[in-house]
């Protein structure tokens, strides 16, 4: 009887044992799953000067426009340069009217490292810029120095005076 009691206690503790072994790894992978998916944002103004622009007429295939212009921090402090291309895609018409659709790469060289962005933008079809006061959202896509690993959009508005707004939502793991 002894042995029959010995087996069943040595079952019971093994058990307790392999449950106690797979909530301790559970927890694990749980923290992890929840550390990878936890994120933070900030956010970044820069100010740009009107850009400088050059066109490139690729015929039937659209037109290529590449930018350049100076950045500025909302205090006034310089904070790098822009520099870019941007090609027509596509001409359609919407609710809005006859539009563009460009496809921009662009990066913001600043002291602290580069921010890379690219996505669609629509310009109206008789503008050469964006239109004034209504923003667009790009995706940032990588970053060097300070932005390495960031993540996140960039809403870019096109102000009266003929400058632009960078504001940049970082998302970071």
């Amino acid at each position: 009887m002894n042995s029959k009691i010995t087996a069943a206690v040595s079952v019971v503790v093994g058990a307790v044992i392999l449950v106690a072994l797979t909530l301790w790894v559970a927890s694990f992978t749980l923290f992890a799953g929840n550390a990878g998916n936890a994120q933070s944002t900030t956010t970044l103004t820069l100010l740009q000067a009107a850009p400088r622009i050059e066109k490139v007429d690729a015929g039937k295939e659209g037109v290529l426009t590449f930018i350049e212009g100076d950045l500025t921090t909302v205090s006034g402090a310089d904070a790098g340069e822009l520099a870019g291309s941007i090609l027509t895609v596509e001409i359609a018409e919407g609710d809005q009217g006859e539009f563009e659709a460009r496809s921009r790469s662009l990066t913001f060289n600043t002291p602290d490292g580069q921010i890379e962005v690219a996505g669609l933008a629509f310009y109206p079809l008789t503008e050469r810029k964006l239109a004034q006061g209504q923003p667009v959202v790009v995706a940032i896509t990588g970053g060097t120095g300070k932005y390495i690993g960031v993540t996140g959009e960039v809403q870019t508005t096109h102000l009266p005076d003929g400058t632009f707004e960078h504001i940049f939502t970082f998302v970071t793991r």
